[in-house]
């Protein structure tokens, strides 16, 4: 579905001139249509409202989806199509990651392998936080071809199996639906891209993911260790280059080329490469280290860190948030 209605879109992107023009700041040379990622929304919409009228879902887990995502969409498509001031795409930001608190009933205990800590408001207004970071982190990280479509089918099949091994699959279905969403949007994003998703897309999967990780939360599913270590390249890389950018002075939310992934690409020239180095990086590093918790609850914290700490010196080591003499 999601590869028949990219196509469609690329059409309506060329009418009414959604085009992503190259500039000093972008990764890419040709002007490209923007907004793809509609695709993904309706996809994954229509595939949850399916997945409601068959039963599987409860019209909470439908509304926790439905309502933040088509905020998000609706805003990020504004934003494609016309420039929106960051004030109030933040606001818009904040009042889906609140529905999504609202309708789960809050955030789930903190589980630290040795210790449950129940956090009450203050696990509310971190969570409040940690969403609006992760629709915004994900929105930064589509920044080459491939990379962010590619990183939703690694999750996505990646909690698939988690769930798999520990017999839970009540999530499972919404969690497929979310990967083959993705994969039909990868086929017309893989390097050289024809088509962006823009922040239509790229916020609503940060959202996604963002209502996945508190719903299997509070159904004990999957902790937030084993999501924080998945989406490890994404919110490290993210995160680093927002900390040296702010210290630096810098306006955070501009456009910019230093994420560490944007730095890769500067010295290989190859979107490509840096993609599939970062899934080899997430399958043989990430994934593994991810079941480990499965098994070893008590010591999630340890192999938490241990999976985080190389990506944070890969990070360092790229330069990441820092200017080269090629900006």
């Amino acid at each position: 579905m999601t590869i028949s209605l990219v196509s469609a879109l690329r059409r309506l992107a060329y009418r009414f001139h959604i085009i992503d023009i190259p500039n000093d700041r972008s990764s890419h040379q040709l002007p490209t249509p923007s907004a793809g990622g509609i695709g993904i929304v309706i996809s994954f919409l229509v595939g949850i409202s399916f997945l409601h009228w068959l039963g599987i879902y409860d019209s909470t887990l439908l509304s926790s989806f439905s309502m933040g995502g088509l905020i998000l969409a609706s805003v990020g498509l504004w934003d494609d199509w016309k420039h929106v001031p960051v004030k109030v795409r933040i606001l818009f930001h904040f009042i889906a990651a609140s529905s999504v608190i609202y309708f789960l009933g809050g955030m789930p205990a903190l589980d630290c392998g040795f210790r449950v800590w129940h956090w009450g408001m203050v696990g509310n207004v971190v969570g409040l936080i940690g969403l609006v970071w992760l629709i915004n982190l994900y929105n930064f990280m589509d920044g080459i071809d491939g990379l962010a479509a590619s990183e939703a089918v690694f999750v996505s099949l990646a909690v698939a199996l988690l769930l798999i091994l520990k017999s839970d699959f009540y999530h499972l279905p919404v969690i497929l639906l979310l990967g083959s969403a993705a994969a039909g949007f990868l086929v017309w994003n893989w390097s050289p891209a024809r088509v962006f998703m823009g922040d239509t897309g790229s916020g609503f999967l940060g959202f996604v993911f963002g209502v996945l990780l508190v719903s299997t939360g509070v159904s004990n599913s999957l902790t937030i260790w084993q999501w924080l270590i998945l989406l490890g390249c994404f919110w490290v890389d993210a995160t680093l280059t927002l900390f040296f950018r702010v210290i630096r002075g810098e306006t955070w939310y501009l456009a910019h080329r230093t994420h560490a992934f944007q730095q890769a690409v500067k010295k290989t020239g190859c979107h490509k490469q840096v993609v599939m180095r970062v899934l080899w990086i997430n399958i043989l590093w990430l994934l593994p280290l991810a079941i480990l918790t499965l098994y070893f609850p008590k010591w999630t914290l340890p192999i938490t860190f241990i999976a985080i700490l190389p990506l944070v010196i890969l990070c360092l080591l790229l330069k990441a948030g820092i200017k080269t003499h090629d900006d």
